[in-house]
């Protein structure tokens, strides 16, 4: 079995407060990130195709989210790398450009 390998980038989010209760199991597992459309939520990470991107939404982001969970919350981006069968990988680089063309087109109507 030939092994494929892939990079991303997920948007961790770090402290903060005020989290609905079905997050608050991903929160106490430092396992909270930031969907595709940038809402809080444990596994379902945006998977974004490049760190300028990432660091965009997540910038773009902050004011919305310190506002709901406060000044300590902060975004992390983080590099993600896959290894997987090629069939994997593929499906794997449709999520990640479904994805990434989400967060480009929301960053189009909200940047300044």
């Amino acid at each position: 079995m030939v092994s494929e390998q892939i990079e991303y980038y997920v948007i961790e989010v770090i402290g903060g407060e005020g989290f609905p209760a079905n997050l608050f199991y991903q929160k106490e597992k430092n396992e909270l990130y930031i969907s595709p459309t940038g809402r809080l939520c444990g596994p379902a990470a945006a998977m974004i195709e490049s760190q300028n991107i990432a660091e965009r939404f997540a910038e773009t982001l902050m004011p919305r989210i310190q506002k709901k969970h406060g000044n300590s919350i902060n975004l992390k981006v983080e590099k993600c790398m896959a290894n997987g069968s090629l069939k994997m990988i593929e499906r794997e680089m449709r999520r990640i450009k479904e994805h990434t063309e989400k967060i480009t087109e929301w960053l189009r109507l909200h940047e300044k």
